[in-house]
């Protein structure tokens, strides 16, 4: 509720308050106003996250070390096919491989 809730209702009232006459000018103004403070927000709170689990990290590296290991896979997945798609390369189709 403390990473997601609040956050989200927050920025909706706030975009309310700033939008109610229909002028975007405010919300721009106000978005380059608080975008370093959020950015600034956004690093404490991993800090602050990795901080308060750095013993679990620790006594558990091999399931931590885990992780990422399907996020490379699908990174890895994604930059190929789009790569294809890039370069025009159309993938084969059942025929073609039993040929």
């Amino acid at each position: 509720m403390l990473y997601v809730v609040i956050p989200l209702a927050t920025g909706y009232i706030t975009r309310k308050m700033l939008d109610g006459s229909g002028d975007h000018e405010r919300i721009i103004s106000f978005i380059e106003m608080i975008k370093p403070i959020s950015i600034m927000g956004l690093l404490v709170t991993v800090v602050l996250l990795f901080g308060f689990q750095i013993q679990a990290i620790l006594d558990k590296q091999l399931v931590i070390g885990l992780i990422p290991i399907p996020l490379l896979v699908q990174s890895y997945e994604f930059s190929l096919l789009m790569a294809r798609r890039i370069c025009g390369v159309r993938p084969l189709t059942r025929g073609q491989l039993q040929r």
